[in-house]
Order: C-alpha cells, then structure tokens, then sequence
C-alpha cells in the first residue's frame, strides 16, 4: 500500500516491498509542497506502478492533513477533498453516463481542488488553520 511521508513541507509518495527477505521503501513520485493530487499525476502515479494499490482517499486525506505540526485543517476542508476525490471517482466508474456529464464531475473535482489548495497555501502563508467559507 502506498503511503505520504512528510519531509518538512514536501510530501513525498512511498511503498513499502519485500526484497530479498527484507523490507525497503520504495519511492513512488514526489508530490512536492502540494496539498492535493492533480488527476493527471494520479494516472500518473498507476500507471507507472500498476502493482502498487493506491488508496486515493487516503492519500488525499493525509495530504489535507498537511505535515506533522501543522494546525489540523477545518472540518470544510476535509470535506472538500472527499467530496473531491468522490466526484473523480464517480467519473472514471460511475454507471453509464454522457461524456460530457463526465467531463463535467472531472471539471467540478478540478474546482475543489483548486480551492483548496489556495484555502491551504493562504493558510500556511498566514500561519494559521485553513478554513474554507
């Protein structure tokens, strides 16, 4: 299972394998100071290491989370991103729609992403909670 590990501000992506008898961690992708993954990078990321299981959710949640020591984020902002990654997923596996209805959950997901990511930078440049209004 893939998983966030924070290093100061960057968030780099991690597996843990078995390698002769012994486990090491594997770097899957660095996701930089971002606190969203763009569903471009997350194709990305599969595709690249398709026998990897990626929990996106997760991910996504741990990254509104921020780094260790930072202030836990509003009860806004985590939904965000679950509604976010809920709307990514509806459009790659929902049940039989028109393209442009699935365009349209992919553009709506882009729009939360995009908020929160400036809700979080505002917030870390201001040294305080994100909130979102």
């Amino acid at each position: 299972m893939a998983w966030i590990r924070w290093r100061g501000q960057s968030a780099p992506r991690m597996t843990t394998v078995w390698q002769n008898g012994k486990t090491r961690q594997r770097y899957l992708a660095s996701l930089g100071g971002v606190y969203t993954v763009p569903e471009w990078r997350q194709q990305q990321i599969s595709e690249r290491f398709p026998t990897v299981p990626i929990d996106w959710v997760a991910i996504q949640a741990a990254l509104v989370q921020g780094p260790p020591g930072n202030r836990p984020p509003s009860a806004a902002m985590l939904g965000w991103a679950e509604v976010e990654m809920r709307l990514r997923d509806w459009a790659r596996t929902g049940p039989e729609m028109y393209a442009g209805e699935r365009e349209a959950l992919r553009v709506a997901a882009r729009v939360l992403e995009s908020w929160r990511a400036h809700a979080a930078k505002t917030a870390e440049a201001e040294q305080r909670p994100p909130t979102v209004t």
